[in-house]
């Protein structure tokens, strides 16, 4: 049984390589898009692409532990983001060779450019500091991505951290405001909540909407939660 497994995840890899061989590497937006003339539920996808619909297809049997393909699911997303990844560049100097998903990797350039420098990297997240910058620069750099960021300091300077890939990160449920209204215009009646706590804690695929998306601002993704999607917010579970 585990041989089939490992030739089937073979396959499915060198399916998925190809993919990402033919797939453009200059994409710098949350995506998958949402429109108005869809259903949020119909709209996760990432532009529409064969990859696209790969990730969406994949991350609704990761959520699903008890299926035998969830694991197999859970390999190959994780394959996916880290084939995605790109390197910061000679902005991040020392840092340049580190590699960070293309959902934040033109964020962070930009943050660069404007005097911000890498101060830390580990296996799984990104350390830096920016002297000259405010909170609220920051919040609009990152838009609906915001809510990736931990900051660790605001005074004298900004100093913070974020996860190499934005992609895989931890969530918790909980409630937001207005939740009645949204669901009544189509929204899925659950949400969940970036967990700063424990960010890199049991990771989840969460599929980030783009930033010109016709969504409310509180959700900034989707995610699969026992084989259902139900939305993302970036606002604060407490």
């Amino acid at each position: 049984m585990t041989s089939d497994i490992d030739q089937t995840l073979d396959e499915l890899l060198q399916g998925v390589n190809a993919l990402l061989d033919s797939a453009p590497s200059s994409m710098d937006s949350p995506v998958p898009n949402e429109s108005r003339e869809r259903g949020i539920s119909e709209s996760i996808e990432f532009g529409g692409t064969e990859l696209g619909q790969l990730i969406t297809m994949l991350a609704l049997l990761e959520s699903r532990p008890e299926q035998p393909a969830s694991q197999l699911a859970r390999k190959l997303l994780i394959q996916v983001f880290l084939r995605r990844a790109r390197p910061l560049g000679g902005l991040a100097r020392e840092y340049g060779t580190v590699m960070v998903s293309p959902v934040i990797h033109g964020r962070l350039d930009r943050l660069l450019r404007k005097g911000a420098s890498v101060v830390g990297s580990d296996a799984s997240t990104l350390t830096m500091a920016w002297g000259g910058g405010t909170v609220a620069e920051l919040r609009s750099t990152f838009g609906r991505l915001f809510s990736i960021v931990c900051l660790e300091q605001t005074e004298p300077s900004i100093r913070f951290r974020v996860p190499k890939l934005p992609e895989r990160v931890s969530l918790k449920l909980g409630d937001i405001p207005h939740r009645s209204s949204l669901a009544s215009v189509g929204y899925p009646n659950c949400f969940a909540f970036i967990d700063q706590d424990n960010l890199l804690i049991n990771p989840v695929t969460v599929l980030w909407l783009d930033g010109g998306a016709f969504v409310p601002d509180q959700i900034c993704g989707m995610t699969c939660w026992e084989g259902e999607w139900i939305c993302v917010s970036g606002a604060s579970a407490d």
